[in-house]
């Protein structure tokens, strides 16, 4: 009840929407929309999902070249498999995401 410190809009305890506080003036930080920002978390959400499924080695992989951002010489290296192999597990579980992903395009 009364004015919120954050907006300084005032509430009657009742839930407000997006568009009349973007009408009464609020600015949003991000400009996407909510939908955009509910389908983004959705896609990352089923990629976490998606890469969950691979096989252990392919997995492994993605998670070396994509999210710690190793070179494939060095995911290599911490695997004890070859660069080729590396490329080779990394094609495979691409081309597995892609296919798992396909209904978030």
């Amino acid at each position: 009840m009364g004015v919120c410190s954050e907006c300084r809009q005032t509430c009657n305890g009742k839930p407000v929407s997006l568009e009349a506080l973007t009408e009464a003036g609020m600015v949003f930080a991000d400009h996407r929309s909510v939908e955009e920002t509910v389908n983004r978390r959705l896609l990352i959400e089923a990629l976490c999902i998606a890469v969950e499924s691979l096989e252990p080695i392919d997995r492994q992989v993605i998670e070396l070249l994509f999210f710690r951002g190793c070179t494939q010489r060095e995911a290599a290296e911490r695997l004890g498999i070859s660069q080729s192999s590396v490329n080779r597990h990394k094609k495979r579980a691409l081309n597995a995401l892609r296919e798992l992903l396909a209904d978030y395009r």
